[in-house]
């Protein structure tokens, strides 16, 4: 697999962006979802030519990307709210809820509502998903 060959499996994914952007505008749920499980099969496409010419391990990388988003969601108050100050000393606004269902803390930018990493949060290393050079 060459790297046009990714290149082309790339304009796929962003062809079916597109449509999701386009369906979305126009209110259109049926395009939408069309286009949602299109990015998902042509993204799935370019893992797997991943997996075929680097060796990754995809199952893994989504065990690994999975695992650590769960680490989002700080599991005491005293971290959430540890979090919050360290955002609030950045001016950064946030705010936390507390999730019954799943006994977490919930850490949100005030203003997008996009979840935060909380204090310690350490990122996820993908390298350990490709088979080492000799």
């Amino acid at each position: 697999t060459s790297q046009k060959s990714f290149g082309d499996q790339l304009s796929f994914i962003e062809e079916e962006f597109e449509e999701l952007q386009e369906g979305h505008a126009d209110f259109d749920n049926v395009e939408a979802l069309d286009a949602c499980v299109d990015i998902l099969v042509t993204v799935m496409g370019y893992m797997q030519k991943m997996q075929y010419t680097y060796g990754a391990d995809v199952a893994k990388a989504m065990d690994l990307i999975a695992e650590n988003n769960l680490s989002k969601y700080p599991p005491t108050k005293e971290l959430a709210e540890q979090t919050v100050k360290m955002y609030a000393d950045k001016g950064v606004a946030t705010h936390y809820t507390y999730n019954e269902d799943y006994q977490v803390y919930v850490i949100r930018d005030s203003i997008t509502g996009k979840v935060k990493k909380p204090v310690g949060f350490k990122p996820v290393d993908l390298s350990v998903c490709f088979p080492k050079l000799n």
